[in-house]
């Protein structure tokens, strides 16, 4: 199975980080860096404002960790992918699949 693992992603989680006037924002905390197996699941088109755009997403399989059950966002490939779901796949829950999408600029 390890082999089939040859991914590198980043798992974040949300914060909020307080600025020097004592104002918050919110921001993305780095958890994670794990190697995970990567399928893609769908390409379906999203319309917002008039435009579509083809939105893409994926599931990804890595070891679980109990520190990768606060993943909101994966970084990969350069790209920001927002999670839809997380699961175990076997009963044995040595493994974590997390479903994700491909995050749109704004």
């Amino acid at each position: 199975m390890t082999r089939a693992l040859h991914e590198k992603i980043i798992c974040q989680k949300p914060v909020l980080l307080a600025s020097g006037a004592g104002e918050q924002h919110d921001s993305w905390e780095d958890i994670a860096e794990v190697w995970a197996a990567a399928t893609r699941v769908s390409d379906r088109p999203e319309t917002e404002a008039r435009q579509t755009r083809f939105t893409t997403s994926y599931r990804l399989l890595m070891r679980h960790q109990d520190i990768l059950e606060e993943t909101r966002r994966i970084l990969w490939r350069g790209k920001i992918y927002q999670v839809t779901g997380m699961g175990q796949p076997n009963a044995r829950g040595q493994m974590l699949e997390i479903m994700v999408r491909e995050e749109l600029p704004a």
